[in-house]
């Protein structure tokens, strides 16, 4: 796999080690070709979702508990797949990107998730 988890505390109140802000992230298989980015819930929340082309479909989550997706450490994240960069950059100031067709970040299209 990929990416790394964060350790969590006792109930999953906090992180021990090292591990900063975590990334909402679909799948583990690069590239990851969307990123979303909303206002952090806190200090442990960085604010990113990221979705690898692994994720699963919605199709795929019908019967099962949650939403498939896992908490990341971002700095691991980054350490893992360092092409995700420029993505993050881009999200974190419009809201969204995604891997176009030539492998490179764009500015995604926030009407789609109307």
């Amino acid at each position: 796999m990929l990416v790394r988890r964060p350790d969590f505390g006792p109930k999953g109140t906090g992180r021990v080690g090292s591990c900063g802000p975590v990334a909402w992230v679909l799948g583990s298989e690069p590239p990851a070709f969307s990123i979303g980015y909303a206002e952090p819930m806190g200090t442990w929340d960085s604010g990113f979702t990221v979705i690898y082309q692994d994720a699963p479909e919605v199709e795929e989550l019908e019967g099962i508990d949650g939403d498939g997706s896992e908490l990341v450490c971002l700095h691991c994240l980054l350490d893992d797949d360092p092409e995700i960069g420029r993505g993050l950059d881009i999200a974190h100031e419009y809201g969204m990107a995604d891997l176009d067709e030539h492998g490179a970040w764009v500015v995604g299209d926030l009407t789609r998730l109307d």
